[in-house]
């Protein structure tokens, strides 16, 4: 084989390993909620033991309404987040499989386990969205 022939398929080669890899939906920040009245990110931050993601809301005007102050989320674990339609930001945690939910109410932004995977463990009527979930847990 020729040395010019190989030369687009070296060229198409290296165009594609130099593409960034695409962010899933789970994983995108700033996230929008579906009504547009907050914007999800979580950075991660220095904790006392460690990087801890920080699940934190705000309006789009970047005032922010909430910052887990109780965050246990390890920052050498991934954190997986999504909005379902009643505004209610769902988090799955890998480092044990935890869901959580975030939703406001009359006194502000509350955190509530809802279970372990897709076994679900409160005594409420919710599920998280599907697009929550890591491709290895469905």
């Amino acid at each position: 084989m020729k040395l010019a022939s190989l030369s687009p398929w070296l060229l198409a080669a290296a165009l594609f390993a130099c593409q960034p890899k695409p962010v899933p939906p789970n994983k995108r920040q700033p996230l929008p909620s579906p009504d547009g009245r907050y914007v999800l990110t979580v950075p991660q931050v220095r904790g006392p033991t460690g990087p801890l993601w920080i699940p934190t809301i705000s309006t789009p005007e970047k005032q922010v309404v909430f910052a887990d102050p109780s965050s246990s989320f390890q920052g050498t674990f991934k954190l997986y987040w999504a909005w379902d339609d009643a505004d209610r930001v769902w988090l799955y945690d890998s480092s044990d499989g935890s869901v959580l939910w975030l939703e406001s109410g009359p006194t502000g932004w509350t955190k509530q386990r809802w279970g372990q995977g897709r076994q679900k463990e409160c005594d409420c009527p919710l599920a998280p969205p599907e697009m929550l979930y890591p491709p290895k847990v469905k």
